[in-house]
């Protein structure tokens, strides 16, 4: 699976509200590169894959993740599904995705080794999951 599918799977994935939503608008912030043709080529792409359900049309659609693409994207994450169980779940879960690095700012290369030394768990370039609060340092 692609890193921008993969996206926005993680962007839908929530294992508490089945009838979890987004609206098309958002997947700008989910896809900043991407210019709208390209957003809604994929969105057409992951729903025609079976992955997304699409309710709506046009600019109003609304996205939500099926249990096809649940599925798939717990067999790419594993830890989603360590993370769902009941005895695994912590109270709070941050994903952290950066788009990109700053070139000005020379601290920004230590940001991954003290996301990694403070237990979080590396989802793919530039995508983070945290099964605690953020620390305050960070």
């Amino acid at each position: 699976m692609k890193e921008n599918s993969k996206l926005a799977l993680l962007a839908l994935f929530q294992p508490e509200n089945l009838d979890f939503e987004l609206p098309q608008a958002s997947f700008e912030l989910i896809w900043p590169r991407l210019v709208e043709r390209g957003r809604t080529s994929l969105l057409y792409y992951l729903v025609s894959r079976g992955w997304l359900e699409r309710r709506g049309g046009g600019r109003e659609a609304r996205y939500s993740l099926t249990a096809h693409g649940a599925r798939l994207l717990r067999e790419e994450l594993p830890i989603l599904t360590a993370l769902t169980s009941r005895r695994l779940a912590p109270p709070v879960r941050q994903l952290l995705v950066f788009v990109h690095s700053p070139s000005i700012d020379p601290q920004f290369r230590s940001l991954r080794r003290q996301l990694l030394e403070v237990g979080a768990i590396g989802l793919g370039r530039g995508a983070y999951l945290l099964l605690s609060e953020l620390p305050y340092q960070l």
